[in-house]
């Protein structure tokens, strides 16, 4: 693990030098200042601003640049100059011509190009083709991608290509608003990946599990090897996360090929912090009449047994009902197990599945069962059925087990054009378990009713919706019981404002005997809400226990202030014990709709807190 764990930090290295191949042609801009955003995929540059296409005399001068690099379309606003070029036919500068504009539109690699000035009218020379691109083109400042970004990039020169890669010059990666290691050079955006072998950043982020972490990307495409590999550092230890302090976590899927073909398939997690590691060889392949596959899986963990396995399945393929198969699992001296299944398609809407299988455990205990279990389908138009059978035999203690379920559900019935809807449905259940020396039998029918509404709409604009349910079990053990369940829901809106009264009554009835227990249970709640969903939302209700007694008030709150934060709040208080069970009050600020920073104070904790949470 100590070698591999430095084969991957060497590696990590050399992604900084970012060697790739270059591209056949690209868009050349250099500058005062440009910011990249790798969150919102945008581009926004200042002072001194030229741009020069690799093919073509030309070239364009502007103080200021904005670029949305999902359709390479850009804007050159400020004392914009296009510079043509002459050359003689040996390749030297005859003259050269410059043309002055207010702005100038372009799109793509080669670039199309619109210039613009704006006099008494507005005057336009260039590819008017482009001119749609731009009808809803935002224009994007530096401060708007620092607060919007968990990671952004600053330099002075850049180029971009038609894959949308994105390579600088001097750059200053910033990482949740903080400056990190400067580079020379690096590869800000990866682009449209060639299908070739490359080592590639991915992205920073941040989440309560792995606390701070860098991912990176690698991908294998030789000959006889291919495959696509995430390796990623993750820092713990400063954000006061539970788990190993720091450490590299490495997953991928490879594969050996064979004329274009995968021969041996390689899936891999190793993670260094944890000492722990997951390895699963496996060989599959589709013949004509059948298709096989085999598998080896290996794992462990620091100061715990390794754990191996191998698995087979076989398939035998075009006969006109059946698809018999066949699976084995051995598990290195402690257990094996195979399996004969086989689907049977009777009819369009009927479903047979048969399967048998013996099991032998040799472990800390020994144990060997033969299972045989059957299920059934079937589909109507009015109902559906289902069925399952499952027969059960311990070879070392010589017991039986046996299970039997039937399911018949009706279809739903709508009345009153799909106001009200009614489910119907009933069940047959039979168990035959050991018991000692003895077996102890069940047969348990029941039957399910339901019966819901959309709503009723009453006068003043209430609104009132009713739903029953009964469910009914008899039982040979004598413990019939049925279920009765009510609820009916008050309603009414007033713009911003939505109240409801909300009333439950739950029934059971039990019969032993002679007798029958009986049993209810009833609540009320009163809810109060204002709800405006750009600004605020806030929530109070009002618990009534059995007795109809107010049990307990509750009250949440948010309330979205500038710039992407939010006030909330949350609160219990239970009037029986007169005391506030539960009282939250914090300000949060999201990134990009990413990462969350919670900071207030919480009455269960007893102390201010300040969290991070991944949404």
């Amino acid at each position: 693990m100590g070698k591999f764990t430095k084969f991957l930090c060497l590696s990590l290295a050399l992604v900084l030098l970012s060697l790739s191949l270059q591209a056949a042609e690209w868009l050349r801009f250099k500058g005062d200042y440009f910011i990249y955003s790798d969150d919102i995929n945008y581009l926004y540059g200042s002072g001194n601003i030229t741009l020069k296409p690799d093919k073509g005399n030309i070239q364009i001068k502007g103080d200021v640049l904005y670029l949305q690099i999902g359709g390479i379309t850009g804007v050159i606003y400020g004392n914009v100059r296009v510079l043509r070029v002459k050359k003689n036919p040996k390749g030297q500068e005859t003259s050269v011509t410059e043309e002055k504009y207010d702005a100038l539109y372009f799109k793509g690699v080669p670039p199309k190009i619109l210039m613009v000035s704006y006099k008494d009218e507005i005057e336009m020379t260039g590819d008017l083709q482009i001119k749609p691109y731009f009808k809803h083109f935002e224009k994007k400042t530096p401060e708007e991608l620092k607060r919007d970004s968990t990671l952004y990039f600053e330099f002075r020169e850049f180029r971009i290509n038609e894959n949308r890669r994105i390579t600088a010059k001097i750059v200053i990666p910033y990482a949740m608003g903080l400056p990190t290691v400067p580079l020379r050079r690096f590869t800000v955006r990866r682009g449209a990946w060639s299908d070739r072998t490359l080592l590639a950043f991915r992205n920073i982020n941040y989440s309560g599990i792995d606390g701070l972490s860098v991912a990176f990307y690698l991908r294998m495409r030789e000959k006889f090897f291919k495959g696509d590999n995430d390796i990623k550092v993750y820092e713990r230890k400063l954000f006061g996360l539970e788990g190993p302090k720091r450490g590299i976590l490495f997953s991928g899927k490879n594969s050996f090929l064979s004329k274009n073909k995968n021969l041996l398939e390689i899936s891999t997690l190793l993670n260094s912090g944890e000492k722990s590691y997951n390895l699963r060889l496996s060989h599959r392949m589709n013949l004509k009449f059948l298709s096989y596959s085999f598998s080896q899986v290996m794992s462990g963990r620091e100061n715990r047994p390794t754990f191996v396995e191998f698995v087979s399945d076989i398939t035998i393929n075009k006969l006109k009902l059946l698809v018999p198969r066949f699976q084995f699992t051995y598990d290195w001296e402690k257990s094996y197990s195979y399996r004969f299944s086989t689907p049977l398609k009777l009819l369009k809407n009927l479903n047979l599945n048969t399967s048998w299988q013996r099991k032998t455990i040799r472990d800390n205990y020994l144990s060997d069962t033969s299972d045989f279990s059957t299920s059934l389908q079937f589909n109507a138009s009015l109902f559906s059925l289902s069925s399952n059978y499952n027969f059960s035999k311990n070879l070392v203690e010589a017991a039986v087990r046996k299970n039997f379920s039937v399911n018949l559900r009706l279809k739903p019935l709508r009345f009153l054009m799909d106001n009200i809807s009614m489910d119907i449905a009933s069940f047959y259940m039979f168990s035959s378990l050991p018991y000692g020396e003895q077996t102890r039998t069940r047969i348990s029918p029941g039957l399910n009713f339901a019966l819901r509404s959309a709503g009723a709409r009453l006068p003043l604009g209430f609104v009132l919706i009713p739903m029953f349910s009964f469910n009914h079990l008899w039982d040979n053990r004598e413990e019939d019981f049925t279920d009765f369940n009510y609820s009916l829901s008050l309603q009414k809106e007033i713009g911003i404002f939505r109240g409801s009264v909300d009333y439950t009554l739950a029934s059971r009835y039990r019969a032993e005997n002679f007798w029958i227990e009986g049993s209810n249970r009833q609540n009320l709640n009163l809810n109060l809400q204002l709800n405006n969903l750009k600004n605020y939302s806030f929530l109070l209700r009002f618990y009534f226990n059995n007795d109809l007694d107010l049990e307990n008030i509750s009250f949440t709150g948010q309330w979205d202030l500038l710039r992407d934060l939010r006030f909330s709040s949350f609160l219990l208080y239970y009037t029986g014990e007169k005391k506030f069970q539960t009282l939250e009050v914090f300000l949060e600020k999201t990134f990009k709709k990413r990462i969350k920073i919670q900071g207030g104070y919480s009455l269960a904790l007893k102390r201010f807190f300040i969290k991070f949470l991944t949404l």
